[in-house]
């Protein structure tokens, strides 16, 4: 029915983040960069790859409290964007998941809040919005979706970090 809000098992907002996007990507650069991120114990929370012989492109996200260490890394690379703040929002079904996914694209549209990136795992779809609207983001969506009784959007209050001593 329409106005019908679907019901999920729940939504996740993620810390501020910041997302990368590198169109035409060279594959073996891509890891030599990933692999560059990861010796520096810097985390990838967010990664999409799209590729194959018509089309390349790669979107990933790094802590927003961490990219001052990233930057130098990926600024060798001329052709990669940098999109910040980005919040990821991962949205748990309740089957129905194409029901789900127009749910959320027509939570957006209608508010007029940018999508970055929209993609799916076996346990969640997630949507990339602008973090400076994360509280749109999320009244937008729950026009459309019902979370269950007693539950509101996680959001997480810190985060536990990696330090070496010396």
């Amino acid at each position: 029915m329409k106005g019908e809000r679907l019901a999920i098992g729940g939504m996740k907002l993620s810390m501020p983040l910041v997302l990368f996007r590198w169109d035409a990507f060279d594959p073996e650069a891509l890891e030599s960069i990933f692999e560059r991120l990861g010796a520096g114990r810097i985390n990838l929370p967010v990664v999409w790859i799209d590729h194959s012989a018509a089309v390349s492109s790669a979107r990933f996200c790094i802590d927003a409290a961490g990219s001052e260490q990233a930057l130098p890394i990926l600024q060798a690379f001329d052709d990669i964007r940098q999109i910040a703040p980005v919040v990821a929002i991962s949205v748990y079904p309740f089957g129905k998941r194409l029901t789900l996914l127009g749910k959320i694209l027509q939570a957006f549209a209608e508010s007029n809040l940018p999508i970055h990136a929209v993609g799916s795992s076996l346990a969640s779809i997630v949507v990339l919005g602008d973090d400076t609207r994360r509280a749109a983001c999320v009244e937008a969506l729950l026009r459309h979706l019902r979370l269950p009784e007693n539950h509101a959007p996680f959001e997480a209050e810190f985060q536990v970090c990696y330090q070496e001593r010396s």
